[in-house]
């Protein structure tokens, strides 16, 4: 199979969300506010046909505005213009139809002769034969039986579509109907079985959706994000990727070809003169892909050339403005590095097969490089990753696909074609340490293959207050030969109802990660400003040293240590000039019960005030142990309890959690604590400090069954 479809296959369930951003919780839906009255629509100039010549029927179902916008003296399309100044349109356009269907243009997201649609994908499109429309895949659906999906009719109970129809419980979200994505797979099924019926399916529901919600003149004009900057993006881009696929039909005529490059038209133009009002979001992003996109894959228009200036000056710009040096992208949740990556190749892989690179910045493939490795070092061991920020669940293929495409790309890069090729090819990495300082990610493993165990430590700097960043700096996330010992609360939902709003809102606190809080208070959006310290690696250990100021009168500094290579010592210390208050460490555990029969894995171990902890006892022997020594005993209180991770969309599953607290009694104080993560489920641990807080050093000393450890830093 084609490595560029499948991937683009992969990508469905991500690219839904690779442009949103905080500002779309900014857009306001009416729900009752589909039907209105319809705007003026912004039109190209009509052709104004000869008064003294009958047009015939035929003539009449074309759109004349569709002469106005294609310059008929581009190469290949003489027949069109010739037929065009005989004034016979109805054949000028069937001759548009027929040099699409053979033209030069090469579309590298797409292969048509090579098209794989899944039995699922049919399934898909079968249903949007009767008004089933899949709005995203296994999300919204009305019954599952293992993964086959029945999605939600938007029949009105007359025969019609009922744009009103709302999912339960699908919140805002749902306005992605206006997306169309079942269109894609109306059209791989129309390429697989030659069968027109799914093109009629597309031709009748695009033309209901135009008659109801003709272009605007403003983003809003609906209230129902019809028309939102976003939406209209991704139909561009859609619609590039679909058209292929429905000129193989027989039936697709002239005039509907001058109804859909018209409505083309007027969206590029619509994203044109209605830029999103944030020039660094995703949002304002995907517009730019989009015109670019247009330029270089619709040449044909007379606009075209402005189309891919504007565009592509635009889309370099916005490589340097979406991710930062290191090459962390600026919502620093990794889905959404995941898509904007994939806009980037794609734009830069169109431009390289049809001769427009020039219109790109020189160093637009240099600087995507890093952002790729980014990916390469977040994925787990396995081909999975974690759910940090409003990072969601991806499958192994999505995720293995993406990095082999980066690889081609990257040709000189062993790395990406070793993972990309789970080491079948290139050279397997060797660093134990890599780091993301200006985004701030840390990852300390102690090799690449499933026997590995891995730990990734995120202290984010967020620029401005993007939602999907979590207030969650200093957490940590360990896997360890293919368990995830201390997984991220996750997402859980992006908003809807009150009780999953309630659900998302509690996995985000603070004291729900494993991290440290003031008096269990979740920092602001504000104060997520990673500051990098140290990272370093050695023989005898690795470290990476962080710090947050995480409250006003609280800097939250943590150093983990991966020593020996085999276990991990985490380093607290909390100072500031907050006095008369108690400080919290919380460590979330996994899922605490085994084959769902109820028998705990996860055990508390109460050392009273010399330790506290916990330790799993999975069966297969893969197992951790925690223990937490802290330095000072005033307000000591060790509790545990249940809390709740979500590791995927509207799922929340129980969990153990310990928590030490110690108090602050002065400004002068400083509060510290030391954890070390051994992979036993039983071990002897002793660990302390060997020198009085500084903010230039620390000093301690681990033992581990008789084994003594000194570790440090020095900044």
């Amino acid at each position: 199979m084609n490595l560029r479809l499948f991937i683009s296959f992969a990508l469905a369930a991500v690219l839904p969300f690779c442009s949103c951003t905080r500002a779309e919780t900014e857009f306001s839906r009416d729900a009752n506010s589909e039907k209105v009255d319809k705007p003026d629509e912004p039109t190209p100039p009509v052709v104004d046909p000869d008064p003294d010549y009958t047009l015939t029927e035929e003539d009449k179902k074309v759109n004349l505005q569709l002469f106005e916008i294609v310059n008929l003296d581009y190469p290949g399309l003489e027949t069109v213009k010739s037929e065009y100044e005989q004034k016979h349109y109805a054949l000028a356009a069937q001759a548009l139809v027929e040099y699409y269907r053979n033209r030069q243009v090469v579309n590298a997201e797409i292969d048509v002769d090579d098209t794989w649609i899944s039995p699922e994908q049919q399934r898909i499109a079968d249903q949007a034969l009767e008004y089933r429309f899949c709005v995203k895949e296994a999300t919204w659906y009305e019954s599952v039986n293992g993964s086959q999906y029945t999605y939600y009719s938007f029949d009105d109970g007359t025969g019609k579509i009922n744009w009103n129809f709302e999912a339960p419980g699908a919140g805002t979200e749902f306005y992605q109907k206006h997306w169309h994505q079942w269109f894609r797979f109306l059209g791989y099924a129309l390429n697989n079985t030659g069968d027109s019926k799914y093109f009629n399916a597309w031709k009748e529901v695009y033309s209901d959706w135009l008659e109801n919600f003709p272009c605007p003149e403003s983003a809003n004009a609906y209230g129902n994000r019809s028309w939102h900057q976003l939406s209209v993006a991704t139909r561009i881009t859609n619609q590039l990727n679909i058209l292929p696929y429905f000129l193989k039909s027989d039936e697709f005529t002239g005039d509907w070809l001058s109804t859909v490059l018209v409505e083309f038209y007027k969206s590029v133009e619509f994203s044109r003169k209605n830029p999103y009002k944030v020039s660094t979001s995703n949002i304002r992003f995907a517009q730019e892909v989009a015109e670019a996109k247009a330029g270089i894959l619709m040449p044909e228009f007379k606009v075209a050339s402005e189309w891919l200036s504007e565009g592509a000056s635009a889309v370099s710009n916005q490589l340097t403005m979406q991710f930062n040096a290191d090459g962390t992208h600026n919502e620093l949740a990794l889905n959404y590095q995941l898509g904007v990556i994939d806009n980037f190749r794609n734009i830069y892989q169109n431009a390289s097969v049809n001769n427009q690179l020039g219109a790109f910045s020189s160093e637009f493939l240099e600087r995507l490089h890093n952002a790729c490795r980014l990916v390469m070092d977040y994925v787990w061991p396995d081909y999975t990753w974690e759910w940090m920020n409003d990072t969601f669940e991806q499958t192994k293929n999505v995720l293995l696909r993406n990095i082999l495409g980066y690889s081609e790309l990257f040709p000189d890069d062993e790395d990406l074609l070793y993972m990309g090729t789970e080491g079948a090819k290139g050279t397997k990495p060797s660093a134990t340490l890599r780091s993301y300082p200006d985004g701030g990610y840390y990852f300390l493993r102690n090799g690449w293959d499933v026997n590995s165990t891995m730990l990734i430590y995120s202290n984010n700097y967020c620029e401005s207050e993007s939602t999907h960043c979590h207030q969650d700096n200093g957490t940590i996330s360990l896997w360890s030969k293919g368990r995830n010992f201390l997984p991220d609360p996750g997402v859980y939902s992006y908003g809807g109802t009150a009780e999953t709003n309630a659900m998302k809102n509690e996995l985000r606190k603070t004291c729900s990660h494993n991290t440290l809080t003031k008096n269990l208070e979740t920092i602001s959006q504000s104060s997520i400003k990673g500051r990098c310290l140290l990272t370093k690696s050695g023989e005898d250990y690795d470290v990476a040293v962080a710090e947050n100021r995480s409250y006003n009168d609280l800097t939250h500094r943590r150093a983990v240590f991966m020593v020996n290579k085999s276990f991990y010592v985490v380093v607290d210390e909390a100072y500031g000039t907050a006095a008369g208050t108690p400080v919290n460490l919380s460590f979330h555990l996994c899922a605490d019960v085994k084959g769902g029969k109820g028998a705990d894995i996860v055990s508390v171990d109460d050392g009273g005030q010399e330790y506290y902890g916990a330790h799993t006892t999975f069966s297969d022997g893969n197992n951790m142990l925690l223990r937490t020594f802290a330095e000072t005993m005033t307000g000591y209180k060790a509790e545990n309890g249940i809390s709740k991770y979500s590791p995927k969309l509207n799922t929340a599953i129980d969990r153990k959690f310990y928590r030490v607290t110690v108090s602050k009694p002065t400004a002068e104080d400083v509060v510290r604590f030391i954890t070390v993560i051994y992979p036993s489920a039983d071990a002897s641990v002793d660990a302390s400090f060997k020198s009085d807080w500084s903010d230039k050093s620390c000093s301690l000393s681990v033992s581990v069954n008789g084994t003594s450890y000194d570790l440090g830093y020095d900044l």
